[in-house]
């Protein structure tokens, strides 16, 4: 821990010291605080020029009543001085769609006084915080152990300078990363418009369930997802032909921050269960479970044929109808998760809205 100066009674005693070593000269009286009501009498010497002190990083030095208080250099910060700072936080995000919020501004580090900053997206935030030098306005990462590092480090970090290989544009295609202990996670993409692409990433072979799948908004070579919950949050950046992901907040599973490379699709192991598998599913629950009024086998069902992303989940989309004099007549609708493990009914709210929900996982 470096020791910092205290200038105030440095001042006070460069002062002290040229009122004793150069004559004459004119003062109250040498203490490390004079107040500016003391009436003491006064000693008074006739007086020289003192000496120019140095510009000071403080704002004013004590001044005893005898003595006409000289022009100062005082730093003046500008009143725009925290807007500056946080559109310098707002230039290295992948878009505007972050809150950034002011911490505190007393922060020092080396004598040198940051701003420190949080960002979130939708009240989470994304770690570790963002500190801006007060005086250059460079930014920094610092983490919650006190740790600075370069702002490049940042999961958010962007700069308009990178431009990723093209094809890493068309956010399109099949990726893998694999973790020091052999886990492997597999992520598919397919873009939907030119801001936007859908996405299932997931960890195979896996003893508990870990797809998940949604719809990202593309900004530049960056890429954001909030989960339908808000409870998971993912960062999607290209870094020359690598996609580096990161999940936050990072105690939440299943857990898929890592760097992706390009592979082929043929090589990805599939999740999917398939409808008739899926249907069978469906077919194991009770008609009280299922919210039927009839056993499920006088059911006819039929399943569309594109997936739908669900609560996260990519799910088959099988619809149920009652045979009636010789007409199909629609009863329930559900939606079985493409792996099998989860299954939800749609009801008619009562605001007129549709509602899903959970039958089993």
């Amino acid at each position: 821990m470096k020791k910092y100066l205290n200038f105030k009674k440095f001042l006070s005693g460069v002062v002290c010291f040229f009122a004793l070593t150069t004559t004459p000269l004119t003062f109250t009286s040498c203490r490390n605080d004079v107040s500016e009501n003391n009436n003491s009498p006064s000693q008074s010497i006739s007086a020289t020029p003192v000496p120019d002190v140095p510009d000071a990083t403080i704002t004013k030095a004590p001044v005893s009543p005898n003595m006409t208080p000289q022009p100062t250099a005082i730093p003046v910060v500008p009143d725009d001085s925290v807007t500056i700072a946080r559109q310098q936080i707002q230039n290295i995000l992948p878009s505007e769609r972050y809150d950034i919020s002011l911490l505190s501004d007393t922060l020092i580090i080396d004598s040198i006084k940051y701003y420190t900053f949080l960002v979130t997206l939708k009240g989470e935030a994304i770690e570790p915080l963002i500190i801006v030098d007060q005086a250059t306005y460079a930014l920094k990462c610092i983490s919650s152990n006190n740790v600075v590092s370069d702002i490049s480090l940042h999961p958010l970090y962007h700069t308009s300078e990178d431009t990723p290989p093209e094809v890493t544009l068309t956010w399109d295609g099949s990726y893998t990363a694999t973790e020091s202990d052999g886990t492997t996670h597999y992520l598919t993409m397919t873009p939907v418009d030119d801001t936007h692409f859908s996405f299932t990433i997931y960890t195979y072979p896996s003893a508990t369930q870990t797809e998940l799948s949604g719809v990202a908004e593309i900004s530049g070579n960056s890429a954001s997802f909030v989960s339908e919950s808000n409870l998971i949050i993912l960062s999607f950046t290209w870094k020359e032909d690598s996609l580096n992901l990161t999940q936050h907040p990072y105690d939440v599973k299943p857990f898929f921050t890592g760097t992706y490379q390009a592979a082929a699709a043929d090589t990805l192991p599939s999740i999917h269960i398939g409808v008739d598998a899926a249907l069978q599913k469906l077919l194991e629950l009770t008609p009280e479970q299922a919210g039927l009024s009839g056993a499920l086998s006088d059911y006819y069902f039929y399943a569309l044929d594109e997936t739908e992303i669900v609560h996260d989940h990519l799910c088959y989309h099988i619809q149920a109808y009652l045979p009636e004099q010789q007409r199909l007549l629609y009863a329930a609708e559900f939606y079985i998760s493409v792996d099998g493990s989860k299954i939800y009914r749609v009801e008619d709210a009562s605001d007129g809205d549709i509602e899903i929900f959970s039958l089993y996982e």
